[in-house]
This record gives C-alpha cells, structure tokens and sequence, in this order.
C-alpha cells in the first residue's frame, strides 16, 4: 500500500498524457504538436494536475471505500482541473487553444482515468480475497460489539483484513490470544 500513491500519480499523468495526444492526433493529425503555446497547455495540464491531486486526496487509499466513493473523487478532481484549465484560457485571453482540442483532451483524460481507478478498484478487492495486501487484526473485548466486528471481517474478505483473535480479560473463551495487557507484546 505504501507504493499506491506514487503509482495513483504515475497511471493519472499517464491517462493525461494519452488523452492529449489522442486530442493531438484528432485535431492536428500528429500525436505530439510542438507549438509554444500547446507546450505551455500541456505542462499547466500536467502540473495541475500534481496539485488538484493531492488536495483532493487521489492519493490516499481507504479500504472501506466504496466505488461510488472513488468515482466521486475522481470527477471531482477532474472538474477542478477542467475549470482551471478554462479560467486559464479566458484570464489570459488564450482563444487561440482550439476547443476541440481541449474536448478530446478531457474527454479521453476522463474516460482512462476513471477506467483505470476502476479497474484498480476491483482488482487490489480480488488481490486481498487471495490474502495479498491484507492487515492483520486483533480485537479487544469479547464483547458483542467486538463479535460484530469480527463478523464484518469474515464477511468482507475484499477489505484484506485478516482476523487472528481476542485480548480480553476473561481468558477463559475461545479465541482469546491473552489479557489486554498482552496485546502490545502479541503486535510486537
């Protein structure tokens, strides 16, 4: 999980990337266009993006996340990036980037980075299902609030969490590694 982030960056600016030089290829028939002014589009495109994606959280990973959640963040980020983009282009008075252009840029930009975060999505679920990526987990209390927790983690296999036991005071039930007292040396 720790690598996540980087590569949440890494696939982002590569859908980005491909959705400028497909709108390059559509609208000036070449995959990359050397002109000053879509250079300096293209590096604001991917700079802001650097940005839009860390203040929106795109690079954190919340395994109780649901899909809707992920889509949301990524809509989000991509409607702050597009405002941007078009707040650019009329306070400097840039009518010479081609609307087309920027249509096909976002629309691709859109359509691969949701595809992938999706993709993503259900395949780290799967991952964990096969005990990759999991979180090892132990519950304090025997409570029924505690026998509830476990029961959600049986029953999510997707979330990666793996359950090894109780710490509770009263040793004598089953599943109970040891006193409370025991759990920091159990985790060591």
């Amino acid at each position: 999980s720790k690598f996540f982030p980087f590569a949440f960056l890494v696939f982002d600016l590569l859908s980005l990337n491909i959705g400028v030089v497909l709108a390059n290829l559509i609208r000036f028939s070449q995959p990359f266009y050397f002109n000053d002014r879509y250079i300096t589009l293209h590096l604001f495109l991917n700079i802001s993006w650097i940005v839009i994606f860390y203040v929106t959280k795109l690079h954190e990973s919340n395994r109780e996340s649901k899909i809707l959640d992920v889509i949301n963040k990524v809509l989000l980020a991509l409607v702050i990036n597009l405002s941007l983009t078009l707040a650019l282009r009329v306070g400097m008075k840039a009518y010479f980037y081609s609307r087309e252009h920027l249509f096909y840029t976002f629309l691709f930009f859109s359509f691969l980075i949701t595809s992938w975060r999706i993709a993503f999505y259900y395949f780290i679920r799967y991952y964990r299902t096969k005990g990759y990526n999991i979180r090892n987990v132990a519950v304090v209390g025997l409570g029924p609030t505690a026998k509830n927790i476990v029961k959600y983690i049986d029953n999510t296999p997707e979330l990666g969490y793996v359950f090894h036991g109780y710490f509770d005071n009263n040793t004598d039930q089953e599943n109970v590694l040891g006193n409370v007292e025991d759990l920091e040396k159990y985790c060591q």
